[in-house]
């Protein structure tokens, strides 16, 4: 029974590699319609990330700081915004995936040195040092998930900076500005 729970595990992280973000339609003006339009449009949609204590959060306008979660919809309307969340989303995965494994493997080795404790009676056996360093193995396979994790979290800031040149692109706004 075992080997179909590695099999839907596998598949399940298959398929969330897979998973992408349907856009949310925007209500842009015409590219014909007045620039004063055009820029308020830029105004109500364009994307602005914030960073806090719980990772990642987004705000689209003036409207409030949402989660990253609720605002990506509007951000999937650019191709590369989407892209570099979507490869933030396969990278997480891989973060977390060696995260839980090297605790699941501390855990275990932790569990199995008490037993062992437990288990040693009043001969004076050696203890062995087998689950430590399987706890450290399991520390070291964890390590990598951390740094993995970090730099899929730099990939947001680069996403809303497409998705505005994107949205700047799609209200044919002026890439020059006159000099005053």
């Amino acid at each position: 029974m075992s080997h179909w729970g590695v099999a839907l595990t596998c598949a399940l992280g298959m398929a969330s590699g897979c998973a992408r973000v349907q856009p949310l339609p925007l209500q842009l003006p015409s590219r014909d319609a007045p620039i004063e339009q055009r820029i308020v449009a830029y105004r109500r949609y364009a994307a602005m990330p914030h960073v806090g204590m719980n990772g990642w959060a987004m705000r689209i306008g003036n409207g409030p700081v949402g989660s990253l979660t609720e605002d990506r919809p509007y951000l999937a309307n650019a191709r590369e915004a989407e892209d570099a969340l979507h490869a933030r989303d396969n990278q997480l995965s891989l973060g977390w995936a060696f995260m839980g494994t090297g605790l699941a493997v501390t855990v275990v080795s932790l569990v199995v040195g008490l037993v062992s404790l437990r288990s040693i009676g009043t001969d004076h056996e050696p203890i062995s040092l087998v689950p430590s360093a399987v706890a450290m193995g399991g520390t070291l396979i964890a390590l990598p998930g951390a740094f993995i994790i970090g730099d899929a979290q730099r990939r947001v800031p680069p996403a809303a900076e497409a998705y505005n040149r994107w949205l700047w692109r799609a209200l044919t706004l002026p890439n020059d500005v006159p000099a005053p």
